[in-house]
């Protein structure tokens, strides 16, 4: 992912969006049009230095922030005001009326962002103080009333968000904020800016201002756990004071959490990320027409798309640090680095370098083989580099990131271990003819759009590796809710996991939960030997039985057939895609994944209809049937759930805001 430096937020019914030296106001208005205001904005950074420092710019563009939200807020609101939808003639007379008043606006603005900060001050600072102040007396640790203070203030803040959520209005705000985080998502996977995209991305983002608010919590938890005064006023006055430094700090954490995959920055990220399903919901298309018309107002997104390509990523491989990128090496003095890789380097205009460049490439890859040849070693840059390049001509999404797992794959044994900064101290290195030939037959095979965890054979999931082939669905991120709802349930209880494929959700119940016994069920045995080969690694990794108290089995069958007894957790990720909607799937999918895991018949409910009209057969009292859905589908799985006499049925949502488990409860009657 390449940092774009587009920031926004939601508005009435619009998305505003900010980029460089200039803001768009993107606003539906009541008669269904766009209506797109751009002005330009100067930073308090742009003109004095001192702004520009770190903390001091984050302290500048909180504040900042805070005006131009309540600006374009105001601006928003005034299309959908009564004395707005007047008469052409009623504007005129009064347009001269309010440019008089233009000052005046300005004045209350300024007065309702203090008093919106004076409110927030009070009821997110001043109040988690001084409850905590009353329990001096039941708790003398001064550091622990400093967390007991945090814990408050950010309880608080759950509460609030939580309950605004609530009303239709905001509701609207936060769906409009969802369609400002995909778009952003959308360019910054290296994607072009359309509705179909957009709408593929997730709503959430780690540059959010959710996020931001959520850390400067845990920034004031850690700052008032160690610093201390005796004096109760002086420590009131104190936590006011120190609001613009923690801010600072906390923006800081923010930008570069935003710039970067450090998976340790990820996991601190994660709380974040959490919060901000409560404040981004699923846009309308209608409302991702908006936002793209706003970033479109102030951004050159497809400059951005050609030039993320051609450049390394932001975080390991930057310009000033790693030396000449592409456009560099065509118009350098000396033998360019493409030329070295045995490219053909065309002198063109600034306007035309790029696509000169794209065609020259064409002109290599058609007439050179593929594979490397001794005579044609390359660096390790290079190497990449050019990866990175076949991938893009191939339309393959995300290339830089696929060339860096399948380079990464060529110089480990072990996954995930070799390192950026192996590549950073090394990639001027020449790379030895077999690894080179490994990594380009790789790059060849991803071209044809097989998936990237086939190629490489494992892919991450719960923080657990896995080994994945062709005959097993490859796990996603949006099932670990699945995993995570089980093992809230699980606790020394037998459980059943049906349609296992790789074994992932069953055996990461049994890493990091305690369950008594899980058992494992497919209808593939080539599917149970993929999941036996987890289970086999996995033993060696955190012991042979895992958590559990009776060990985990397997069993080949249909469903239903080869399980007995019965169960306190059944849990199931079933296909569930409709039968026609298949062949619009990327080609990774469609392609490749096994069809078996994936069609879930003509409305996509063949095998949940199979699995609750049973499930109650296999249930203990007050057990548990968990199932995944895809994002249409709650409302069928509990009105079948229910008729099938489950109670206590619950839908959950996974970070993006859409339905993705549901679970029922089995009360005998």
């Amino acid at each position: 992912m390449r940092y774009s430096g587009i920031g926004g937020q939601a508005v009435i019914e619009g998305v505003m969006m900010k980029a460089s030296d200039q803001y768009a106001v993107s606003v539906r208005k009541p008669d269904g049009e766009i209506e797109v205001k751009v002005e330009k904005y100067k930073s308090l950074k742009d003109r004095y230095a001192i702004a520009g420092i770190p903390v001091v710019r984050g302290i500048v563009a909180f504040v900042e922030s805070l005006v131009m939200g309540m600006k374009t807020l105001n601006y928003s609101a005034s299309f959908w005001e009564e004395e707005e939808q007047k008469a052409d003639i009623q504007k005129k007379k009064d347009k001269n009326k309010n440019q008089e008043q233009g000052r005046g606006n300005d004045l209350v603005m300024g007065l309702v962002v203090m008093l919106a900060v004076v409110l927030a001050v009070g009821l997110f600072v001043l109040l988690p103080f001084f409850v905590s102040e009353l329990l001096s007396k039941a708790v003398p640790s001064v550091q622990l009333r400093g967390l007991i203070e945090g814990v408050i203030r950010v309880a608080l803040f759950v509460i609030y968000v939580k309950t605004i959520s609530c009303m239709e209005d905001i509701h609207r705000v936060f769906m409009y904020h969802g369609a400002e985080h995909k778009c952003i998502n959308c360019l910054e996977n290296g994607l072009e800016l359309t509705v179909d995209n957009a709408r593929k991305q997730t709503t959430v983002h780690k540059r959010c201002g959710t996020s931001f608010m959520l850390v400067v919590m845990f920034v004031s938890i850690l700052f008032f756990m160690f610093i201390s005064v005796s004096t109760l006023w002086l420590r009131m006055l104190l936590r006011i004071l120190l609001i613009p430094v923690i801010a600072g700090l906390s923006y800081e954490f923010i930008i570069f959490a935003g710039k970067t995959e450090n998976p340790v920055m990820t996991i601190l990220s994660k709380p974040g990320l959490w919060l901000q399903s409560l404040t981004t919901k699923e846009p309308d298309d209608a409302m991702l027409e908006v936002a793209i018309s706003s970033v479109e107002a102030v951004f050159d997104w497809k400059k951005f798309l050609e030039e993320s390509v051609q450049q390394p990523d932001q975080e390991e491989i930057n310009q000033k640090e790693t030396g000449e990128n592409i456009e560099e090496a065509a118009s350098t003095d000396e033998k360019s680095e493409l030329e070295t890789a045995g490219f053909e380097v065309v002198e063109v205009g600034d306007e035309e370098e790029d696509d000169e460049i794209l065609q020259s490439l064409d002109r290599y890859f058609d007439d050179h083989e593929k594979t490397v040849t001794s005579e044609e070693k390359m660096t390790l840059r290079q190497m990449l580099e050019r990866g990175r390049l076949e991938l893009f001509r191939a339309e393959v999404p995300e290339p830089g990131e696929n060339a860096w797992y399948l380079l990464q794959s060529c110089f480990s044994n072990k996954d995930f271990s070799y390192r950026r900064n192996d590549y950073f101290f090394h990639q001027e290195d020449e790379v030895d003819e077999m690894v080179q030939n490994r990594f380009f037959e790789a790059v060849k095979k991803r071209s044809q759009r097989i998936p990237l965890e086939y190629i490489l054979g494992y892919t991450e999931f719960m923080g657990l590796v896995f080994e994945v082939d062709e005959n097993v669905l490859i796990p996603r991120q949006d099932t670990e809710l699945l995993v995570e709802t089980a093992i809230s349930l699980c606790d020394g209880k037998r459980v059943l996991d049906l349609c296992t494929g790789s074994g992932c959700i069953g055996l990461s119940i049994a890493v990091a939960g305690t369950p008594g016994e899980v058992i494992l069920t497919d209808i593939s045995e080539k599917a149970l030997d993929t999941a036996k080969k987890n289970l086999l690694r996995l033993q060696r990794q955190y012991g042979r039985f895992l958590h559990t108290k009776r060990g985990i089995s397997m069993i080949c069958g249909d469903l239903w057939d080869p399980v007995q007894g019965k169960y306190d957790v059944i849990v199931s990720n079933p296909p569930y895609i409709e039968t026609g909607v298949i062949p619009e799937l990327m080609p990774e999918v469609k392609d490749f994944e096994p069809r078996s895991a994936l069609d879930g018949g003509v409305e996509g409910m063949d095998f949940y209809q199979r699995i609750v009209e049973r499930a109650l057969e296999y249930l203990n009292q007050e057990g548990m049937l968990c199932l995944e859905i895809g994002y249409n589908q709650a409302e069928c799985v509990r009105t079948l759930m229910e008729r099938h006499g489950f109670s206590d049925i619950k839908v959950y949502k996974d970070l993006a805001g859409c339905d993705r488990v549901v679970t029922g409860k089995y009360i005998d009657q």
